[in-house]
């Protein structure tokens, strides 16, 4: 029978915010930065991330924080058919300090929690027939209402031939043993919880837990007298985890357990470890792989958290955990850890395969001066940037061909970026504006800035290429772009690289050159902006050799005319890396000149606007539809 779903995680579903000061109590944090938690939901996303279809049967709240929750699992692949909106609870909180290597305090906010209210009649018998097995933790059978609903979604998984998985994820606090200050506690000797666990291991095909958690599943004080008196109990396999030191796995009528290798790592910060360690087991163990390679990939997947900072986002993806695989223990983390980046920030960001069609307005400098040239305020280029806006928006609203966006400023749109809903492509400018040389906003550093920006808001950098043989020039570019690139990095923005080569002909540095001098630097845009693509194919070549992970390339205007970028898009599709235009004074700026001098009334602004958008989008289609049937054309002919 076919399964179309590869496991259902059971149980925790919270938000964790974690303190950005590495080494400082919760009491001295200042600032937090916020994931999905919760053992089920990490293990789901993990999961995921390694090629899994997951499902998660919990409960959030019907706040932004239970919002965010389920957002977070459906741009991450995970299916929430069954993930229940609870508007009476608040969706758990959990605040988690770092202090390596071995202190990681965890303050748990979950009296009455969202995930808490978890039902029997939550577990869809549908789901559960087209699953190959189903994950549980000893969290939810801390209540009697949640301890009902696991041993009913146990059942219905022993009625639909799907597997159990036990992870024994034993939090004394979250049983009651232990004070709210206590969080971090990992081991609290409590009988309670093993006469809740004892009729549900029988149940199990796999367990896996801590060398304190299986103990504590049995109430035994020795590791060797709980795992024989576990397979009294069960006939499942049992995985002890034992860290950095690998993990061990006692399969039942062997009498030899079979020793997973470890795999050594700088320690940031072990929480998550565990959940990351059974995603990688899951992805070889439900595809029934032998137990050796389920703990080759479990430890590996392990160790690369271990290195980095929160759960849910530092769980590894496919392609880097065969990367890491491949090349230890020579494995570069650097690169490693570049790619688990490039691909988190393009999580959520595929939901359209459409070509994008950007109309950009954040231009100041050239407002500023048509502004004082016809004697106009501020509050006339805020009017003008509205105007735009309405225009873009109303081809927004009927248009479905091409995915819509925009690149505005803070300077004079920032009411319209606050409008704005999180599912419409948009970037703001990092550079100030008029300064060729390249400046960042207010002269701050590029994270400085950041810091302040949402993710949704993707970073647009535009660079006047320094002239060849003004190579001073040309380093400090580099430069300040590479502290652009950092900052995008540590903050989750998406850069968007725009180049402009100056000077005449033979003294333009080429856009070829700008490129792969900017990947010999070690920086790696997510988009390239630029006036064009080379006939030969040199710049696409380049990019995809040195980035395949790249986003694409987005075609200026550089104020031409309908007939001119006619030209330039029917040479683009012949790319498969040009994904649309990013264009704006080719499409506003002739009806800023009439408007602001005012020889056009607003309504004729808005329509010329509109009409001149929608004609370059047609002109865009056009040519791709043209270029598509020269190809079934050729195709047919050979």
């Amino acid at each position: 029978m076919s399964r179309s779903i590869d496991i259902i995680c059971m149980g925790r579903a919270a938000v964790d915010l974690y303190s950005d000061q590495l080494g400082a109590p919760i009491r001295s944090a200042s600032s937090f930065s916020k994931y999905v938690g919760g053992c089920p939901a990490n293990i789901a996303i993990g999961s995921s991330r390694l090629g899994l279809k997951t499902a998660i049967l919990s409960c959030v709240g019907s706040e932004q924080m239970g919002e965010y929750l389920r957002q977070t699992f459906i741009e991450e692949g995970v299916d929430v058919s069954m993930l229940r909106i609870v508007p009476e609870r608040l969706s758990g909180l959990v605040l988690l300090g770092v202090q390596p290597p071995k202190n990681f305090p965890l303050i748990f906010y979950r009296e009455h929690c969202a995930d808490m209210a978890l039902k029997a009649s939550d577990c869809c018998a549908t789901t559960f027939a087209q699953s190959k097995a189903l994950l549980i933790t000893g969290t939810h059978c801390s209540t009697e209402s949640t301890y009902e609903a696991t041993c009913h979604a146990v059942n219905l998984a022993k009625n639909y031939a799907c597997k159990v998985v036990l992870d024994i994820d034993y939090r004394p606090v979250l049983w009651g043993e232990t004070g709210h200050a206590d969080g971090e506690a990992r081991y609290s000797p409590s009988q309670k919880v093993a006469e809740k666990l004892a009729p549900l291991l029988s149940q199990c095909d796999l367990i896996v837990g801590t060398e304190e958690e299986l103990r504590i599943a049995v109430g035994e004080n020795d590791i060797n007298q709980a795992i024989q008196k576990l397979r009294l109990r069960t006939q499942a396999t049992i995985v002890q985890k034992k860290g950095e030191e690998g993990c061990i796995v006692h399969e039942p009528g062997n009498i030899n357990p079979i020793i997973g290798p470890s795999f050594s790592v700088n320690i940031l910060n072990v929480l998550g470890a565990g959940d990351a360690f059974l995603s990688g087991f899951l992805r070889a163990w439900l595809r029934e792989m032998p137990l050796e390679e389920c703990c080759t990939l479990a430890n590996a997947n392990g160790a690369l958290v271990v290195s980095r900072h929160g759960c849910a986002p530092a769980m590894p993806y496919w392609q880097e955990l065969q990367n890491y695989l491949s090349s230890y223990p020579n494995s570069d983390l650097h690169k490693i850890n570049h790619l688990h980046l490039r691909m988190n920030r393009r999580r959520g960001r595929l939901s359209s395969r459409r070509d994008l069609c950007i109309l950009a307005w954040d231009h100041r400098d050239y407002f500023s001066q048509i502004a004082d040239r016809f004697g106009h305020s501020e509050e006339e280029i805020r009017k003008f940037k509205k105007m735009i806006y309405s225009s873009w928006r109303a081809v927004f609203d009927e248009e479905d061909s091409v995915e819509l966006g925009v690149i505005i400023d803070d300077e004079f749109a920032s009411d319209i970026l606050c409008e704005l809903k999180d599912n419409v492509w948009c970037a703001k400018p990092l550079e100030r504006s008029g300064y060729p040389s390249l400046a960042f906003l207010d002269n701050r550093e590029a994270s400085s800035i950041l810091r302040h920006w949402p993710q949704k808001q993707r970073v647009k950098l535009l660079c006047q290429i320094a002239k060849v043989g003004d190579e001073t020039a040309f380093n400090r570019q580099i430069e300040k772009i590479r502290c652009a690139y950092e900052a995008c990095l540590d903050w989750g923005q998406e850069l968007i690289l725009e180049l402009i080569p100056q000077g005449n002909e033979n003294e333009r540095r080429s856009i070829y050159e700008a490129i792969q001098t900017l990947y010999s630097s070690g920086i790696y845009p997510d988009w390239w902006k630029l006036p064009h693509l080379d006939k030969e194919g040199k710049i696409e070549k380049l990019i995809q050799s040195t980035d395949p992970y790249c986003r694409g390339v987005l075609i200026l205007g550089q104020c031409r005319t309908l007939e001119e970028m006619e030209t330039v898009f029917a040479q683009t599709q012949k790319s498969s890396l040009c994904k649309g235009f990013a264009i704006g004074r080719s499409i506003w700026a002739s009806t800023a000149e009439l408007w602001f001098s005012g020889q056009i009334s607003d309504e004729h602004a808005l329509i010329n606007i509109r009409n001149r958008f929608q004609e370059t989008i047609n002109i865009w289609n056009a040519q791709k539809n043209r270029h598509s049937s020269q190809n079934q054309t050729t195709s047919k002919v050979q």
